[in-house]
């Protein structure tokens, strides 16, 4: 049966907050919804929880499978979403009561190809999203939500959550399930591009919850900095031969550039790695041949950055360290 909107929502070792979340979905003003929730070989209690919820509720339904991460949880649910409208939420965050209304309405009203918002961050032992009145003020409406997205306007973020999207610009886009961190910067940023127009609504309407588990947080993993690179390497790739703006197109390759920065230098040392210079020279070894490949154009950098990287480039690290280039 059709459906206006389709919630997914990844889920994999989320006992801890998935009441709360799928609570905040429940409790929304606007009902004509179904949840796809996908179990992503979770061992915790999140598969019990989810079995409970959808028994309570048929608007739940439950996919389950091996653990395949994020963005092959996200997949499968894209293929049997019913929806005409799209959304993602995030199994440890949670909803103001009236996202949904509030997001769908521009979309009936308008053109728009997707429709994005703001969110606030809660801590993490928070139970219930905040409930302060909602605006009553419009969307505003983005003719180049590409160009908006690339120069950061409109409040518009990379996020796949805080977005609702009609289900005819994701026909044939899917997340890329090689990429375990970052895989929502591509998914936007192609969607982005295949969208005609979009629509910002000026609320806060998604809960971030906040806790120790960000990337620049945790422990070190050279399987992080690897994704990025792999990141870069497909944003460049798909993106390299697209029409657009010049200018455009030089911001997005100084987001790559900053991006592969960030990664390879700031990481290792932020983390606190006993032995960073060991990944510092791999990794400039790495950076070196995608400067080579064109995926990495510190050209594009500010002057310190450039001056930065080229430290980096040629492992001049003491130097690098001195001038408090990380």
């Amino acid at each position: 049966m059709p459906v206006s909107i389709s919630v997914i929502i990844p889920v994999y070792q989320a006992q801890a907050y998935l009441p709360f979340c799928l609570n905040s979905i429940l409790a929304q003003t606007f009902s004509d919804f179904e949840v796809l929730c996908v179990n992503d070989g979770s061992r915790d209690d999140s598969a019990a929880i989810l079995a409970d919820y959808a028994a309570r509720d048929a608007r739940i339904r439950v996919i389950t499978q091996e653990n395949k991460g994020v963005s092959a949880a996200r997949n499968a649910a894209l293929r049997q979403a019913r929806g005409d409208y799209i959304t993602f939420l995030d199994s440890d965050d949670m909803w103001h009561p009236r996202y949904l209304e509030r997001m769908i309405t521009p979309l009936r009203e308008t053109q728009a190809d997707f429709v994005s918002c703001s969110y606030h961050t809660v801590p993490a032992k928070q139970e219930k999203p905040n409930t302060e009145p909602v605006s009553t003020a419009k969307a505003q409406m983005i003719d180049t939500p590409f160009d908006a997205l690339v120069w950061r306007r409109y409040n518009l973020t990379v996020m796949v959550w805080g977005k609702m999207f009609r289900r005819e610009i994701l026909t044939d886009l899917y997340f890329d399930e090689r990429i375990s961190y970052g895989e929502d910067y591509i998914f936007v940023h192609q969607a982005a591009y295949i969208a005609r127009s979009a629509a910002v609504v000026p609320d806060d309407l998604v809960c971030y919850r906040t806790s120790d588990n960000s990337l620049m947080r945790s422990s070190f993993s050279d399987a992080k900095v690897q994704a990025h690179f792999l990141l870069a390497s497909v944003l460049y790739h798909f993106f390299k031969e697209c029409p657009m703006q010049q200018k455009t197109r030089k911001r997005l390759f100084r987001q790559i550039a900053k991006l592969l920065l960030k990664y390879t230098m700031s990481y290792p040392l932020c983390q606190s790695t006993d032995n960073y210079r060991q990944y510092w020279h791999a990794y400039a070894e790495q950076l070196k041949e995608y400067h080579r490949r064109g995926i990495y154009c510190p050209r594009y950098l500010s002057f310190k950055n450039r001056l930065v990287s080229w430290l980096f480039l040629h492992r001049n690290f003491t130097l690098l360290r001195l001038i408090g280039g990380v």
